[in-house]
């Protein structure tokens, strides 16, 4: 879309232009005026790199990188062409090989970047005032790499490829940068065009849908295959019914782990062939004798020999299981796991 001037007499479009025109160039000029006012094309957005390259192939090199307030990774690739080429491409590339820096990274590549431009700010004070942050924390930095494309246009692969993998849980924005001349002056369109501004919030909102069914699906899925292994009648009814009230579950484990468990600390159980495996992870006084006088086969009960922590016993019958819910329904929440107690809560 053109734009225009208004005055009262008028409305008279502006000449469009193109960068090179007025021998405005990628590096010098354009990537070192975002550098300087990134918040144009990305808010709340702390530069910390400029032609980053620290792996073998000198060649490639991400025009800008930086972080966002949420501790996110953020690669900003710059094309003055008018169709962008195939800038997207490389972005993936650059996100790819930068998606494993840690605190640590980054904070020595903006120290080096800091030092280029002779700047006495301390790298890793700036990072965490930035971040809000009283110390570094490796568990929560760069979960995500944020993606910004920059350019006078963009062709339609480029806009196809990018919706195709913004649908696929990526993040890539494109930003078109339109020069416009007037009087000897260049007036610069700033228009975020994937994804509109304006459905943004909706499209987010969209995709985290997507994504829980995904995954409901997915876990279904799973479930249903691991419940068809088991041939024991109540416990893969225990099983369902726990899934089915939004019990929380652990796959790749097969383990239901119970709401009243904290931390590290509580009962998971293990769905096996022919019964329900359960591992009290945390002691407390008595507890042998107490699940012994629950189940149908005390035998089962014992403590694990590699981790004297961990009590283990096994559900074989629906009174097993019974016993065994009554007591995380009703008495869980009275054990100190992990704990001496004088005695074992009564029945």
């Amino acid at each position: 879309m053109a734009l225009y001037e208004l005055t009262k007499d008028s409305i008279g479009g502006l000449q469009a232009t193109t960068f090179a025109d007025h021998g405005i160039a990628e590096r010098t000029d354009l990537q070192r005026l975002l550098r300087l006012q990134i918040e144009v094309i990305s808010p709340d957005t702390l530069i910390i790199g400029e032609e980053f390259c620290d792996w073998d192939d000198s060649r490639r090199r991400v025009d800008l990188i930086g972080i966002d307030r949420e501790a996110n990774l953020v690669v900003i690739e710059l094309k003055r062409t008018e169709d962008g080429g195939q800038m997207e491409l490389q972005a993936i590339r650059y996100a790819a090989m930068i998606s494993t820096m840690r605190f640590s990274d980054a904070v020595a590549i903006y120290r080096r970047y800091l030092e280029q431009f002779h700047s006495s700010k301390d790298a890793q004070a700036t990072i965490l005032e930035f971040l809000g942050w009283e110390a570094p924390n490796e568990d929560t930095f760069g979960q995500n790499v944020r993606i910004i494309l920059v350019a006078a246009e963009f062709s339609k692969e480029i806009t196809t490829t990018v919706l195709w993998l913004n649908d696929r849980d990526l993040d890539i924005r494109c930003v078109r940068l339109r020069p416009y001349a007037l009087e000897g002056r260049i007036l610069l369109d700033v228009q975020q065009v994937i994804p509109l501004p304006e459905a943004e919030s909706y499209m987010v909102q969209i995709k985290k849908k997507s994504e829980e069914t995904r995954q409901t699906k997915r876990v279904d899925r799973d479930w249903d295959s691991i419940l068809s292994r088991c041939q024991n009648d109540a416990v893969v009814a225990l099983f369902r019914q726990r899934l089915e009230a939004g019990q929380h579950n652990r796959i790749p484990k097969r383990d239901l782990a119970f709401s009243e468990a904290t931390g590290k600390k509580g009962w998971y159980v293990q769905i096996q062939t022919d019964a329900a495996n359960v591992n009290q992870r945390g002691r407390f006084n008595g507890d042998l004798e107490f699940w012994r006088t629950k189940i149908s086969q005390p035998q089962t009960v014992r403590v694990r020999e590699a981790d004297p922590d961990t009590l283990v016993f096994k559900l074989h019958t629906a009174a097993d299981i019974t016993a065994f819910e009554q007591v995380m329904d009703k008495q869980a929440n009275a054990i100190e796991l992990g704990h001496i107690v004088p005695e074992y809560p009564a029945d």
